[in-house]
């Protein structure tokens, strides 16, 4: 079976559905976000990979089976999020990071805030108050 490696720079990864035509669900593939899992007490969990930890980069869900992301990428070709970059596929892990370094400074919207350069009105977490 040819598959294909998803790549996905929403930070919290989705379900992609592919629907039957009566609307019930025929497959859903979960893809990995850009962001990895942490734990509560904010270590890194090795769920998935990504091409990037600090919110330039893109999470990877291997093993997809390729006719389904044809199938998905058809009927979701004005999707925003894979309309305009935030997901795509390739047909090899290579070519996926390859992809995802060339637009690494395409923005979603969740990227972090940056400490050194916070909106007016907010101020650097401190733990002590």
């Amino acid at each position: 079976m040819d598959t294909v490696v998803v790549a996905c720079k929403l930070p919290h990864g989705m379900h992609l559905e592919v629907r039957n035509p009566a609307g019930m669900v025929e497959k859903r593939v979960t893809i990995n976000g850009a962001r990895l899992k942490t734990s509560a007490t904010g270590r890194e969990l090795n769920t998935h990979e990504t091409t990037d930890d600090f919110g330039k980069g893109y999470g990877l869900t291997f093993n997809v089976p390729a006719d389904f992301w044809a199938r998905w990428s058809k009927e979701n070709a004005d999707y925003p999020p894979f309309a305009r970059g935030f997901i795509f596929a390739q047909d090899n892990p290579v070519e996926a990071k390859a992809q995802a370094r060339e637009m690494s400074d395409l923005q979603t919207g969740f990227e972090p805030l940056s400490q050194s350069k916070l909106p007016g009105g907010l101020s650097k977490f401190d733990p002590k108050n």
